[in-house]
């Protein structure tokens, strides 16, 4: 059912966003996959300590198929190192 109802959203260029739960959110983002939509990761932790860890795989795929991660936590010091 949600992946039909992504289908619908994908047609409207709809951007998946959420915090990554264990169930609905990982559905949501497994039917984006399928139709190459946006993709945003709200994480509830620091970017290398992924809640829930169950999603780290999916966290991975997020990140690999070009969607954006951020966390509500940040040190100014790291994100100087990444760039």
């Amino acid at each position: 059912m949600f992946v039909y109802i992504a289908s619908k959203f994908v047609k409207n260029g709809a951007v998946i966003a959420s915090v990554l739960a264990l169930r609905c959110d990982g559905i949501a983002y497994r039917a984006a996959f399928k139709f190459n939509m946006l993709t945003i990761m709200i994480l509830p932790s620091r970017i290398k300590e992924i809640i829930p860890k169950q999603n780290t795989d999916l966290a991975n795929k997020i990140s690999i198929n070009g969607g954006l991660i951020i966390s509500k936590y940040y040190k100014l010091v790291n994100i100087i190192k990444m760039l």
